[in-house]
């Protein structure tokens, strides 16, 4: 009776450590240069998906649903904003998008879909209320982790500084 396509993404999830836990500022810096790097090469990868899905989503006959988690959930919102000008979306679903209320015109996004977008965070969620920031400001932390520091601690104090941008510009799956 119904025709249904399904779409996974698969990323390849690097490992988050906890930097406290390092005593050498050297691991500490490497720990955070890696996370850095997954995020923002996930965070790139991600405009392709969206802009590949959006394109065939315009060919695709009947209800279309678009859900997504995280990354998986700024994809979701970004076919949205795409679609506004070719066709209606059923529903769309973003559980914790890591997406900021500057990477997306919501209105735009929200146009596009028969019913308002679902949008499903968690104030306690650590990836977006600590590596979000760290990606929307690599260059800073990359240069951070270049300087000579005294240890981690030195590290994390200069860090938390940074990560009060997320009250400036945060994810949106953090806030709401």
């Amino acid at each position: 009776i119904y025709s249904i396509n399904g779409f996974i993404v698969r990323w390849p999830a690097g490992n988050i450590f906890d930097i406290s836990l390092f005593q050498s500022s050297t691991h500490a810096k490497s720990a955070v240069q890696s996370a850095i790097k997954s995020w923002c090469g996930a965070r790139n990868r991600s405009g392709i998906v969206a802009q590949a899905l959006t394109e065939h989503l315009q060919n695709v006959e009947g209800p279309i649903h678009v859900a997504g988690h995280s990354l998986g959930g700024r994809i979701a919102l970004k076919v949205a904003e795409s679609l506004n000008a070719h066709r209606y979306l059923t529903s769309v679903t973003a559980l914790a998008p890591a997406l900021s209320a500057q990477d997306i015109d919501l209105e735009k996004a929200a146009s596009a879909v028969c019913r308002p977008p679902l949008i499903c965070h968690s104030s306690k969620d650590r990836v977006l209320s600590s590596i979000f920031p760290y990606g929307q400001n690599p260059h800073q932390v990359l240069t951070l982790c270049n300087q000579p520091l005294s240890g981690a601690r030195s590290l994390l104090r200069q860090l938390s500084s940074l990560l009060e941008s997320r009250y400036a510009n945060p994810a949106i799956g953090f806030v709401g």
